[in-house]
């Protein structure tokens, strides 16, 4: 325990020294990607929950089910956002299932399946994620190559935090490795992570509720 003590008194003075290194190597570009980065996760939060969510509800429940969709999701919407957890919402994305008129078996089945392996706010955190390190790196990120790349990487990340205790530095780790770049700027993209946490989060909640109304309308 007194070891624990030490290390814990210690490591923000090596978290300090890390970027202290790191913001002297890269410049201030990399502030201002951070300040990019929470500024278009939010902006794509707010299409994704706002338009394209809703949209798919629609699509697969009928014109009137938006009223109830908006009522239902609030409670594990706030929840997922408070703790920034997805699997504390378990519970309450299952009664919304229920509630937009998922059959119970469907909803007890998929969501929980859905939260470890649909991480819909994850995978578009990492592809900022993959870009910022490429722009920092001066790797080229733009073309049809460079996208899928950096999208197929997000998805495998994506899914690496769902599986693995930890993810989070796993899938930082794993990107870095795939991207060809020092795993050292590791560092950098777990910030990210940080940053984008509550609204990454409030995505991965919402989209294990949308694939469960996917599923329960496509099901024989």
């Amino acid at each position: 325990m007194k070891m624990m003590n030490i290390v814990m008194y210690l490591a923000p003075v090596g978290l300090g020294c890390y970027f202290a290194k790191t913001v002297a190597n890269t410049g201030s570009d990399l502030l201002e990607g951070y300040l990019r980065v929470f500024v278009i996760f939010w902006v794509l939060t707010l299409i994704t929950v706002g338009l394209i969510f809703p949209a798919t509800v629609r699509a697969m429940k009928g014109k009137g089910s938006l009223k109830k969709w908006w009522k239902a999701i609030l409670p594990p919407s706030l929840t997922a956002m408070a703790t920034t957890s997805s699997s504390v919402v378990i519970p309450g994305n299952i009664e919304t299932a229920k509630a937009m008129g998922v059959t119970p078996a469907v909803a007890e089945a998929t969501i929980p399946i859905a939260t470890n392996l649909l991480k819909a706010g994850s995978v578009m955190g990492y592809v900022l994620k993959g870009v910022l390190l490429m722009s920092i790196c001066g790797i080229p990120s733009v073309g049809i190559i460079q996208a899928l790349t950096v999208t197929g990487i997000s998805i495998l990340s994506a899914a690496v935090i769902g599986a693995v205790a930890g993810g989070d530095v796993t899938g930082a780790v794993l990107t870095c490795t795939l991207l060809g770049v020092s795993p050292e700027l590791a560092g950098i993209i777990i910030i990210i992570g940080t940053i984008i946490d509550i609204p990454a989060t409030l995505v991965n909640s919402q989209s294990t509720v949308v694939a469960t109304l996917i599923t329960d309308n496509f099901k024989k």
